[in-house]
């Protein structure tokens, strides 16, 4: 690995992903913590050490243990796992050290309520609660990418059709939409990490008495969605473009339908073009692009979906007759 030096024999010590691990700590903090609660932290801190050098020992050492612990040991799994499922797994963990941060930003408010009259501190206390709605204000009613990602799967989909889910954000939304709001129609939600799961297995059966399941194997349900295009005659098997590889690699026959794959076993004439113009002429693809995601979030796994997705249609296209097309999409890609 760059950036390595030998550590317990072969296996060599990754300074790289180390430094990445502690960027990312540190751009938590000023996130999550922002600027008034790390002043206010420094505040605690040098109000301590006249005071009681034993309780900032104390929450020194749970910074550092609960920091220092795991960017040790997690950066040096960086290499084999998903960038983006480790930082997203990272800002979670980032929550145990911030529990000093923020227990030292409430000592800090207590030293500076002794010190300042009390219209500073409600003035104070204003500034924290208004300033993150004012830079990004909560209008989830309205601006929802992940569900409005999942809508465009029943939109591009049969009444009755088959959609086999890949992430736990449309699992969510999927959840949501049918028990919720009731718009999915007689569609069937599959979530193949949970065919082996009896409580899932008896919710399927139960919520869907019309469907035909294959038989249980050592893994639970099958996952030959041939199969189960065999039983359920008239429903086509769909599937959402974060599954597109494991989809190309055991149905290469497989084609595009609007934001889905569609599954199939043998060769199937379609028009890449008219696949492409449909994927582009959708109202999701442009309207959630990576400088508006948060990269700890479901959000990263979205916009990786759809740029796949438009690869994967831009190399079904003619070099030639369709290079309006190409660029369209290509412009697409990049601003994923």
């Amino acid at each position: 690995a760059a950036g390595g030096v030998p550590l317990l024999g072969s296996v060599p010590f990754n300074f790289d992903s180390l430094a990445t691990h502690v960027g990312w700590l540190l751009s938590s903090l000023g996130l999550h913590a922002g600027p008034v609660a790390l002043a206010l932290s420094a505040l605690a801190a040098a109000s301590l050490w006249k005071d009681s050098r034993r309780d900032l020992a104390a929450w020194a050492l749970w910074f550092s243990a609960t920091a220092g612990t795991y960017i040790l040991f997690s950066s040096q799994q960086m290499p084999a796992v998903d960038p983006e499922y480790a930082r997203a797994v990272a800002t979670r963990f980032h929550l145990l050290p911030l529990i000093a941060i923020f227990a030292l930003a409430g000592i800090g408010a207590e030293t500076l309520a002794r010190r300042v009259r009390p219209v500073f501190i409600y003035g104070l206390l204003a500034a924290v609660l208004i300033t993150p709605l004012a830079l990004r204000p909560q209008t989830l009613a309205q601006d929802n990418p992940l569900l409005d990602y999942t809508r465009a799967l029943i939109r591009d989909s049969g009444p009755r059709d088959l959609i086999v889910l890949g992430g736990d954000d449309t699992i969510f939304a999927s959840l949501y939409l049918e028990n919720v709001q009731r718009a999915t129609g007689q569609r069937v939600f599959l979530c193949p990490t949970m065919f082996a799961f009896p409580p899932y297995l008896r919710r399927l059966k139960n919520t869907y008495p019309g469907v035909l399941f294959p038989p249980l194997g050592p893994q639970g349900l099958s996952t030959d969605w041939v199969l189960w295009k065999k039983l359920n005659p008239g429903r086509a098997v769909l599937a959402e473009p974060s599954l597109l590889p494991i989809i190309q690699a055991q149905f290469p026959s497989s084609v595009p339908q609007g934001t889905l794959v569609r599954i199939e076993a043998a060769s199937v004439k379609t028009n890449p073009a008219a696949d492409a113009r449909r994927f582009l002429e959708a109202p999701e693809p442009f309207s959630f692009l990576r400088n508006q995601s948060r990269e700890w979030t479901q959000e990263v796994y979205l916009l990786q979906a759809r740029k796949r997705m438009a690869a994967w249609l831009a190399s079904r296209l003619n070099p030639k007759s369709d290079q309006a097309l190409i660029a369209r999409l290509s412009l697409l890609m990049a601003a994923l």
